[in-house]
């Protein structure tokens, strides 16, 4: 397993959260329409589901165009966990991998938030969108890297 793709993402949390607590105004456009939803096949039983809920546009703290994902996660498994440590979350725009970004206006802190067996909790997270193209959402279990849900917004 790559230490990359466990690290970036936990790292990239943390830095959010430390600057969540900064103020400021939101430009964000209401929710995209999904132009494709796929969610994961229930043969592999999971430990977690995943539901995304919406993806809308903004920016992040240096003015760039950005996207907020809002998903929601339930914990399935019998420990606490939450869902920057179970999940491992790809968003593509234009064939390329985007890194996640940092908006003064969106509040990440569910994300890193445990969560008890059987609860869900709703949350966001800020990735890079530079151009006005479609942007795929892919949702995968971190071990096991089962797919937990798929979804493709189309910005314009």
């Amino acid at each position: 397993m790559n230490v990359r793709r466990i690290l970036a993402p936990m790292a990239a949390a943390a830095l959010a959260l430390s600057l969540g607590a900064c103020g400021g105004t939101s430009d964000t456009a209401p929710e995209t329409d999904s132009a494709e939803t796929t969610v994961a096949a229930e043969t592999t039983a999971s430990d977690y589901t995943v539901t995304i809920d919406g993806l809308t546009t903004g920016t992040d703290y240096e003015g760039n165009q950005d996207v907020v994902l809002t998903a929601t996660f339930t914990n399935n498994s019998d420990e606490n966990v939450a869902p920057v440590t179970a999940l491992n979350i790809e968003v593509y725009q234009d064939g390329t991998q985007q890194d996640m970004a940092i908006s003064n206006d969106v509040d990440t802190s569910n994300f890193s938030n445990k969560v008890q067996p059987g609860s869900s909790v709703q949350f966001q997270v800020c990735y890079e969108a530079p151009s006005g193209s479609d942007v795929e959402v892919d949702i995968y279990e971190l071990i096991t890297e089962n797919e937990l849900a798929s979804q493709t917004f189309s910005l314009s």
